[in-house]
C-alpha cells in the first residue's frame, strides 16, 4: 500500500461502527464460533479490527480520529493532508 501512496488510519469507536451498522437496517449475517456462540458479521468484524488495530497504527503514514459524521470525518481528512503538504 505504501508503494501507491500514503496510508491513511481512520479510527472510530467500536460502539459507534456497531451503531451505524444497526442504522443501515440490514440484519447482518450470523456464524457460530466454534464455542457454539453466535455472532454477527459486523460484530467479528469489530473484533478484527480491535486485533489488528497496533498493526494499522503501525502501516499508516498518518491517522486521525473521526467518531463524527462523514462531513466531520472528511473536514478532518483535508485538514490533515493540507497540513502535511498534501
Amino acid at each position: 500500500m505504501k508503494a501507491n501512496g500514503k496510508v491513511i488510519h481512520i479510527k472510530r469507536k467500536p460502539d459507534i461502527l456497531l451503531g451505524e451498522f444497526k442504522k443501515v437496517g440490514k440484519r447482518g449475517m450470523i456464524m457460530k464460533e466454534e464455542n457454539g456462540k453466535e455472532i454477527s458479521m459486523q460484530e467479528e468484524a469489530i473484533r478484527l479490527y480491535a486485533k489488528e488495530y497496533t498493526q494499522y497504527e503501525a502501516l499508516s503514514d498518518l491517522s486521525f480520529e473521526n467518531n463524527g459524521t462523514e462531513d466531520e470525518g472528511l473536514e478532518k481528512l483535508l485538514k490533515l493532508i493540507e497540513n502535511c503538504g498534501g
